[in-house]
């Protein structure tokens, strides 16, 4: 203790010495941190951008093209994981490149690999549908079409009409309107969304009118070609986005 008192005033210097180079050491080492983060971060940021840039370019494939929306190419890289990117996309090349040679096997294969990596994904699901069912030849054919399609519940009574209109931008960033839809159990949506999309609802009418937002779906489905030329999706032969949903003001979100 004596020793202590004797030294206590360089001892203080010491101390504060310790405590200068350990505030030192913490800044460096929160730095680092820091840093390292933001590298991540951008090495993150390149990959999706270099995944959005190779997405983009199979746009121009044949049969993918209506497929890979913006939108959808958002919806990809959200809840498609990065490992599994490289995959789907050597898997959507073999798909377009047996639908254009119409090998029924070659794309029963592609379509059961894109499955593996997203089982729940509409468009490939519809063109599974028409594989097991055995119309993929009538698809070839021109006798159906695999279609966009919307659906929704309201209700609709009495001396009361309604109108669904789909809002999105065309390629040159104007706002372009589809509809009036009606027919709210399925409705074809044969026009590229993009990365924005708005729902408007009208109704009037001295009857009852209900309208469930939440209900609205996008998906895809086969569509039958009658005599007269109309393209008519069937019901039965569809299948919805599970990740596309409608806000409370009528806006898409996923």
């Amino acid at each position: 203790m004596d020793w202590l008192i004797a030294n206590k005033n360089w001892l203080q210097y010491v101390l504060l010495a310790v405590v200068i180079v350990s505030a030192g050491l913490q800044f460096l080492l929160s730095s680092a941190d820091q840093y390292q983060t933001h590298r991540e971060h951008q090495k993150m940021q390149g990959s999706l951008n270099t995944i959005s840039d190779n997405l983009e370019q199979l746009t121009k494939v044949e049969g993918l093209d209506r497929y890979l929306q913006p939108i959808k190419i958002e919806s990809l890289r959200k809840y498609v994981a990065q490992k599994d990117i490289e995959e789907l996309q050597e898997n959507l090349k073999k798909f377009s490149e047996y639908l254009n040679k119409k090998d029924v096997n070659g794309l029963k294969e592609a379509v059961k690999n894109i499955l593996n990596i997203m089982p729940t994904d509409p468009f490939f699901r519809v063109y599974e549908l028409a594989l097991k069912n055995r119309l993929i030849d009538k698809v070839f054919a021109g006798d159906y079409k695999i279609v966009q399609v919307v659906r929704w519940d309201w209700v609709v009574e009495g001396d009361e009409t309604a109108n669904l209109y789909v809002s999105t931008v065309g390629k040159n960033g104007e706002k372009v309107v589809y509809g009036p839809f009606t027919n709210n159990a399925i409705s074809m949506l044969d026009h590229p969304i993009n990365r924005f999309m708005q729902i408007k609802i009208e109704s009037h009418g001295t009857g009852r009118f209900e309208w469930y937002p939440k209900t609205f779906r996008i998906g895809w489905a086969v569509a039958e070609k009658k005599q007269d030329g109309r393209l008519v999706p069937l019901l039965g032969l569809s299948e919805y986005d599970p990740y596309f949903r409608l806000s409370l003001v009528g806006e898409l979100e996923f």
